[in-house]
């Protein structure tokens, strides 16, 4: 029976959960034992005394008085003041973006067409949650919009769900800004780097939307929610990027913003990260060739490089390239990039799916296949040219 017994570490791997199976004496039962436990790292030498101070300070952060008991308390005081005006009060929030934005600005802009704002008191609250965590005044206006929202919108990660506790008649809705789920995230990575705790942002979702119905329970599986808590509700952001007329006045802005694209055949380089997670995201800028790259440009084509927003170190264009290389990562809306761009080169991102309705060509440079985890087979998925070596032989396709 213990071949049978697993260990599921998560949480950046300091924690863990221990299944195992054993028989009890004198029981024809087969009872199912499952034991949380803590995971520490040692080695053979003796244990070293920390010094007094780092002791100290360890208690403070772990202490009533650290900030996260404190914005309990304020969420709890807030909510008694304004949780009569629940039943009317809907609250469009995000913590990795500083402007409502795509699927919480798609689905906001329809509430109003509707009039449904004359019905509802319609909320904002957009901040980079990593950028304002020790601010406190940032905390009360956020706090004060949740306390009084009985639903509240969101479309990523949310890390202040991770442990604030929402009340039961408030509810939660991920409109998850990925367009399909292949790639493996949230519990779907359970007992893999990178899986969430037990009780994370995930578990407080109410329903959650998806692409279409065939795609449905891989987010059901990610989010750690039942299936028919996840509606096929298409991608609400679709309608906006389908519209001729958007379509027709984002041309005509791009070009007058990006000059450089006029006349050229324009590459669009917009891979995924590299690492755990925002905190250490990154990307191998080392294993683009600059000088070459540039040269097989020629006078025909200009490249875009849209880095993933987790990665905070911004490639670096020096002045002889900057006539045919752009940095537009602080463009806020990808899908409008796609509708002047002749060829996107991606890897693992999820915006393969909104540029493959351009009914364009795309190439996969994969340098990290092996380490990725899918919930689809993505090579047979893409069915395109994959590339396994360096950006420089992209433009020999």
């Amino acid at each position: 029976m213990e071949d049978f017994s697993r260990i599921f570490p998560y949480s950046g791997q300091n924690k863990a959960f221990n299944v195992f199976f054993y028989i009890e004496d004198g029981r024809e039962t087969l009872p199912l034992r499952m034991h949380t436990i803590n995971l520490t790292s040692t080695n053979l030498g003796f244990p070293k005394t920390e010094k007094l101070l780092t002791q100290i300070g360890k208690a403070f952060k772990e202490s009533y008085f650290s900030l996260k008991p404190i914005i309990r308390r304020i969420y709890c005081m807030y909510s008694i003041l304004y949780k009569r005006r629940r039943k009317n009060s809907v609250l469009f929030m995000s913590e990795q973006n500083t402007e409502i934005i795509s699927n919480l600005k798609a689905v906001s802009e329809q509430m109003k067409q509707r009039n449904l704002d004359k019905e509802f008191h319609i909320l904002y609250s957009a901040r980079k949650f990593s950028a304002d965590k020790r601010n406190l005044k940032v905390w009360f206006k956020e706090l004060k919009a949740l306390s009084q929202s009985g639903t509240i919108f969101i479309d990523d990660h949310a890390p202040l769900f991770d442990w604030l506790k929402l009340d039961k008649d408030q509810r939660v809705i991920q409109l998850w800004h990925a367009g399909a789920g292949f790639k493996s995230s949230g519990y779907s990575r359970w007992g893999h780097l990178g899986c969430p705790a037990p009780q994370s942002c995930h578990r407080q979702y109410t329903y959650g939307i998806s692409g279409s119905k065939n795609i449905a329970h891989f987010f059901s599986e990610v989010w750690g929610i039942n299936d028919e808590n996840v509606l096929p509700t298409g991608m609400p952001r679709m309608d906006e990027y389908l519209d001729e007329n958007h379509k027709k006045q984002k041309i005509a802005e791009l070009y007058e913003q990006f000059p450089i694209c006029k006349g050229k055949k324009v590459i669009l380089f917009a891979p995924t990260y590299r690492g755990k997670n925002n905190k250490d995201a990154y990307y191998p800028y080392e294993l683009i060739d600059f000088e070459n790259l540039y040269n097989i440009c020629g006078d025909e084509y200009v490249i875009l490089f849209k880095m993933h927003p987790w990665v905070i170190k911004d490639i670096s264009i020096g002045p002889k390239y900057q006539d045919k290389f752009l940095d537009v990562k602080t463009y806020p809306k990808i899908n409008d990039l796609f509708y002047i761009v002749d060829l996107l080169i991606t890897d693992y991102s999820s915006n393969i799916f909104e540029y493959s309705l351009m009914r364009k060509p795309m190439l996969f440079l994969l340098l990290i296949k092996f380490n990725i985890l899918f919930l689809e087979d993505f090579i047979e998925l893409m069915k395109n040219p994959l590339l396994e070596k360096y950006v420089i032989h992209l433009m020999k396709y």
